[in-house]
């Protein structure tokens, strides 16, 4: 099923749009639904091929992107949450706080 998401993205809104619009639009897009299955299925299988899939996608997927909160539209947050196990180097996380402070203004030093 991931592997089809994959190869055909798109939104389900984009073609139902009449029948589900304005009740169950998807405002964000497909992006993070394939970055939350790859998320699941590497911590369920632990099958390195879809965490490699996420560091290799990740960028135009959206998951630099801001985010907020998690919700049914969005699951960035999610995604970064449930990885942040895997993630354990502290080169990497300082280079991602990093990266948020200057996207808002600060210094990093």
């Amino acid at each position: 099923v991931f592997d089809f998401a994959d190869q055909h993205r798109g939104s389900y809104s984009d073609s139902l749009n009449s029948v589900v619009c304005p009740f169950y639009c998807s405002y964000s897009g497909f992006q993070d639904e394939l970055l939350w299955g790859a998320s699941w299925i590497h911590t369920a299988s632990e099958n390195s091929s879809y965490l490699s899939y996420i560091q290799n996608n990740g960028h135009t997927l959206g998951a630099d992107d801001d985010d907020y909160s998690f919700s049914w539209d969005d699951k960035r947050v999610g995604t970064k949450v449930l990885l942040s196990k895997y993630v354990t180097t502290s080169s990497f996380l300082l280079l991602t706080y990093s990266k948020y402070l200057k996207s808002y203004g600060g210094v990093a030093l």
